[in-house]
């Protein structure tokens, strides 16, 4: 079964476009058109959407578009296309609108918001969509009770849309997957969306987004094809990603430096100056719009250190013997300090009186 993985694609992102992230899907599927002739399934593992769109948003009219060209390619090309529910605060479930969308029956489409098994092609294939939230343990149980309902102690594929902890490992959240019990009760491959970056670990294949949405994640987008008969997977790059470009200027003090670097880059590119907030270009940068019009600015200061002089403080002490006179004394004055009447001092000073006697 040749399948195609594809995740976090974000439309109605506020940087980069839908329309630009829709037309990037046509020149993608145009460009891998001899590799995707043998493709079986489609996947795609969740976030479609970056937000809670409103139906009168302009930006629907490109989401519809696109549901209206992907479900008329997997029909002409006899490719069963399965969509995940992802991050409950980007999908928001609106993927379910694809299920409104008048198609042929030729085409094996299904809409996937709870955990569940089926069979693609004589392969179990495992999902899961991000509405979990339940704990390492407790998602583990949840997979564990699934299996256990479709009488499977195994599947060949999971898709998922979460993280493993080796992704994040700086996150403190114990909603990851458990990375050995995932990899042991999957007989394939695992595919998980959700974390924007490319990577993989044994049989854990992590797509990454589709295209470019921040500065953080300028490494190389798009999907992955894996041709399950020999387990021979490939990356599929989005050659056309939005372009986001950070810029070290520490060592930079002229346009004539930066103009080398802006020369080279497309039309719309997204260029960030990072550097010490006493750098020219940087605290000249609301010039660089008038010099470079097609290009969008943006500004990452770096932190200035600030020294602390700490002087040496002497606390002074006084050691004070408690007794019944002392402790009276010590507590008289206590309350005067609280701001206490004469009368509410003087009964207070019976109770622990009284206290002490006993």
């Amino acid at each position: 079964m040749n399948t195609l993985i594809i995740s976090d694609i974000h439309f109605g992102h506020p940087k980069t476009p839908t329309s630009f992230i829709v037309s990037n899907f046509h020149t993608f599927f145009e460009e891998n058109h001899e590799l995707f002739a043998e493709l079986d399934v489609l996947f795609i593992a969740g976030d479609i959407t970056d937000r809670l769109i409103k139906i009168w948003d302009p930006v629907w009219k490109d989401i519809f578009r696109w549901y209206q060209w992907l479900m008329k390619y997997c029909e002409d090309h006899g490719i069963i296309l399965r969509i995940l529910e992802g991050t409950k605060s980007h999908d928001r479930g609106q993927a379910s609108i694809a299920e409104g969308f008048e198609r042929s029956d030729k085409i094996d489409f299904r809409y996937i918001d709870t955990m569940t098994i089926e069979t693609l092609e004589g392969l179990d294939v495992l999902y899961v969509p991000d509405d979990m939230c339940l704990g390492a343990e407790e998602l583990k149980k949840e997979v564990q009770a699934t299996l256990k309902s479709f009488k499977k102690t195994k599947v060949d594929i999971c898709v998922l849309h979460g993280l493993f902890n080796y992704q994040l490992p700086m996150v403190n959240d114990l909603s990851f997957f458990d990375e050995d019990y995932m990899s042991s009760i999957t007989r394939l491959f695992i595919s998980i969306g959700h974390v924007h970056s490319f990577s993989e670990r044994g049989k854990i294949i992590a797509q990454g987004s589709f295209d470019r949405l921040a500065h953080n994640e300028e490494e190389e987008k798009g999907a992955v094809y894996v041709d399950t008969d020999t387990m021979e997977w490939k990356r599929v790059i989005n050659k056309n990603a939005m372009t986001y470009h950070t810029v070290d200027v520490s060592n930079m003090g002229s346009h004539k430096d930066l103009r080398k670097i802006v020369k080279g880059l497309r039309e719309g590119s997204k260029i960030r100056l990072e550097g010490p907030a006493t750098n020219a270009l940087i605290q000249n940068v609301k010039e660089l719009p008038e010099l470079y019009p097609a290009m969008e600015w943006s500004v990452k200061k770096e932190k200035e250190d600030k020294v602390v002089n700490i002087r040496p403080v002497t606390i002074t002490t006084k050691a004070i013997v408690l007794n019944e006179a002392t402790l009276s004394r010590e507590y008289e004055s206590h309350l005067k300090d609280l701001g206490y009447e004469e009368e509410v001092i003087t009964d207070q000073l019976k109770v622990l009186e009284e206290l002490l006697l006993n």
